[in-house]
């Protein structure tokens, strides 16, 4: 369980602000709002990446949990990757779980989470000569092989194409973990997610149940025009 309480957060001219609340275990939670309203710094934030205080994870301080253990409890895709040598996908995804310390068995987990991601075929190819969706796929891989309880997305489907959309947000939400990923399809988000964070300015202005999600805090958020549908919401300017 992750609380949240009294967070604020600033960075130049910069601030962010979220109110106090709690994540159940298992809550899978979209992050939408527009371009620099404070997305990936929530999720740098809540991962320790960029240290500030106020996030309790099962009532200890984030502060105060050390790099293996947080290893071994979250793992976080951020949203460019990082790899710059050619190193090959399996030894990429690997390092997910060298991260959590599972050595001995890193090859085996490894190979289990290609199938189970469908990258066996690009199994040997380089990282570096992968298409950018590719190289998402092989991201996700990479923080599932972690095997932690909590993982931490941003923009988990981003250049994806509508196929590999819909499975890998399958695979994730139908898993036990809890999930917090910064999305920018509204649609996807009100259908895979059970709760759906806002963002505005920096401050998390709305979390409610997916379900709950109206066209007129859509159309705050984004300054467009939200028109709520039987199954999906549609915008204008």
């Amino acid at each position: 369980m992750i609380d949240i309480a009294g967070l604020e957060f600033k960075r130049g001219v910069f601030s962010l602000s979220v109110p106090d609340l709690t994540v159940q275990k298992g809550c899978k939670i979209a992050v939408i709002g527009e371009n620099g309203s404070g997305k990936s710094t929530l999720l740098h934030v809540l991962t320790g990446l960029t240290p500030c205080e106020g996030i309790y994870y099962g009532g200890k301080e984030l502060g105060g949990i050390k790099r293996k253990e947080r290893a071994e409890m979250m793992a976080f895709m951020p949203q460019l990757p990082s790899v710059v040598f050619p190193f090959t996908v399996f030894e990429v995804v690997r390092l997910g779980a060298y991260a959590a310390g599972h050595m001995k068995n890193a090859d085996r987990l490894t190979e289990e989470i290609l199938k189970t991601t469908a990258l066996v075929t690009l199994r040997d190819r380089a990282f570096t000569e992968l298409s950018g969706g590719e190289k998402r796929r092989v991201m996700i891989a990479r923080a599932l092989n972690q095997r932690t309880d909590v993982l931490f997305l941003d923009e988990p489907v981003s250049m994806l194409d509508v196929r590999h959309s819909l499975e890998i947000l399958k695979l994730l939400t139908d898993s036990g973990r809890t999930l917090i990923a910064s999305m920018h399809e509204v649609n996807l988000s009100v259908k895979y997610f059970d709760r759906i964070w806002m963002m505005l300015n920096g401050k998390l202005i709305y979390d409610v149940p997916a379900g709950e999600v109206e066209a007129s805090m859509l159309s705050e958020v984004f300054s467009v025009k939200a028109d709520a549908h039987a199954d999906h919401f549609t915008f204008s300017i």
